[in-house]
C-alpha cells in the first residue's frame, strides 16, 4: 500500500488524497454506528465494564489511532490551504479539510485514548510551529523542537510527575493494567539477545500462561512497541527498531530543504509512531501509525533521491552574460547560443 503511494507520479499529492479519502469514509462512518448503530459501533470495556465507542474499529484504542493518524493529515492540509492563497476553490478545499478535522476531533474524543489523543496534540504542534514561525527550510529548529518535547518528558518523570499527567489524562498510574503485563511478558522471554522468534512470543504454553495471569480480558500483546519487538526478536531487534526511527527522522528532516510543508508531515508521523509505542503495540503490521511510519520512511526516501536527481545550478560564466541579450539571460538561452557557436 504504501509503495503505491510513493511511486506515483505526484507522490505528495498520493499522500494528501490517501489521507483525505479514507478519512472523509472512516471518520462520518465511526460516528454514524457509534451514535445510531450501537450494536456495531460501541462494545464493553473488559477492565470496568463501561461502554465504550469502537467505530469502525474493533477497540477503542485502534479507533483512536485512526482517527489521530487521519486528524493530523486534515491539520497538515489545512495547514497547507491557508499558506497558499493560489490553491484553485481553495475556499472549497479548506471548508472540506476543516469538516474533516471536526469529525476527527469528535472521534478522537469518542474514542477516549488517552495516547492518541497526547500523540495528535505532539504532531499538530509540531506542525503548527514549523508553520508558523519556519519561513524557509530550517530542520535545526525541528530538531530543537523535537529535543524540548524529549527534555518536557525527560523532566516530568525524573521529578515525578508522572502520575498527575496520568491523572490529567483521566488515567490510573498502573497504566491501565500494562505495568503488570510488562513485567510478566519480560521474564518470559526465551532469549534476550534473540526473542521467541518472529510473531511467535504469543503462541502455545506462554500465551495460556498470560491468559490465567490476566483472565479478564486475555492479552495477546504487550501494549507497548519496544517490548513487543523484544519479545519476538530481542535486542537485535530492538536495536534495529532504533536504527529505523533514527533513519527515519534523519530522512525526514531532510526533505525540509526540499518542501517543509512534507517535511513537517514526516517529522510528525515518525515521532508520534516513537511516542504511540511507549503504551501501544505500534511497531505491527496493520497498524495504522506503523503503515504512517513506513509511509514516512518510503516518501522522505524518495524525495531524498529526487533531490540528489537534480541537476546543479547552472552559473553562467561572465564573458557570457556580458553579451546575451538583456531578454535571453536564462540557462536555455546559454545553451542555445553555445550549440549555435559549435
Amino acid at each position: 500500500m504504501v509503495l503505491v503511494v510513493v511511486t506515483d507520479n505526484e507522490p505528495r499529492a498520493a499522500v494528501a488524497k490517501l489521507l483525505s479519502r479514507t478519512g472523509f469514509i472512516l471518520m462520518p462512518i465511526s460516528v454514524l454506528l457509534s451514535r445510531y448503530f450501537p450494536n456495531l459501533g460501541r462494545t464493553y470495556d473488559p477492565f470496568t465494564g463501561a461502554l465504550m465507542n469502537v467505530g469502525v474499529a474493533t477497540s477503542k484504542n485502534l479507533l483512536g489511532v485512526t482517527s489521530f493518524v487521519l486528524s493530523l493529515g486534515a491539520v497538515w492540509r489545512v495547514l497547507a490551504l491557508l499558506r497558499d492563497s493560489r490553491q484553485p476553490n481553495r475556499g472549497r478545499h479548506l471548508f472540506a479539510q476543516g469538516t474533516l478535522l471536526a469529525f476527527g476531533v469528535w472521534v478522537l474524543i469518542m474514542a477516549d485514548s488517552a495516547t492518541s489523543v497526547v500523540c495528535f496534540a505532539l504532531g499538530a504542534g509540531l506542525l503548527l510551529a514549523t508553520s508558523l514561525f519556519v519561513r524557509k527550510s530550517r530542520p535545526v529548529f525541528v530538531h530543537a523542537l523535537v529535543f524540548g518535547a524529549l527534555l518536557a518528558g525527560a523532566l516530568v518523570m525524573f521529578l515525578g510527575g508522572e502520575a498527575d499527567v496520568i491523572h490529567a489524562l483521566g488515567r490510573q498510574t498502573n497504566l491501565t493494567g500494562r505495568l503488570a503485563i510488562w513485567e510478566s511478558v519480560i521474564r518470559m522471554v526465551p532469549n534476550p539477545l534473540l526473542g521467541a522468534g518472529f510473531e511467535s512470543f504469543w503462541l502455545g504454553s506462554r500465551l495460556l500462561q498470560m491468559w490465567r495471569a490476566f483472565p479478564v480480558f486475555n492479552p495477546n500483546e504487550a501494549h507497548n512497541g519496544y517490548i513487543e519487538v523484544y519479545l519476538n526478536l530481542g535486542w537485535i531487534g530492538v536495536a534495529l527498531m532504533a536504527l529505523i526511527l533514527i533513519n527515519a527522522y534523519r530522512r525526514a528532516t531532510a526533505v525540509f530543504y526540499r518542501d517543509p510543508a512534507l517535511g513537517a508531515l514526516m517529522v510528525a508521523y515518525v515521532i508520534t509512531a516513537a511516542f504511540y509505542s511507549i503504551t501501544e503495540a505500534g511497531f505491527r503490521m496493520l497498524d495504522s501509525i506503523w503503515i504512517l511510519l513506513l509511509l514516512a520512511i518510503a516518501a522522505t526516501g524518495e524525495a531524498a533521491r529526487d533531490a540528489a536527481e537534480q541537476p546543479e545550478p547552472f552559473d553562467l560564466p561572465a564573458e557570457a552574460a556580458a553579451v546575451l541579450p538583456a531578454d535571453e539571460s536564462s540557462e536555455s538561452s546559454v545553451l542555445s547560443m553555445l550549440r549555435e557557436e559549435n
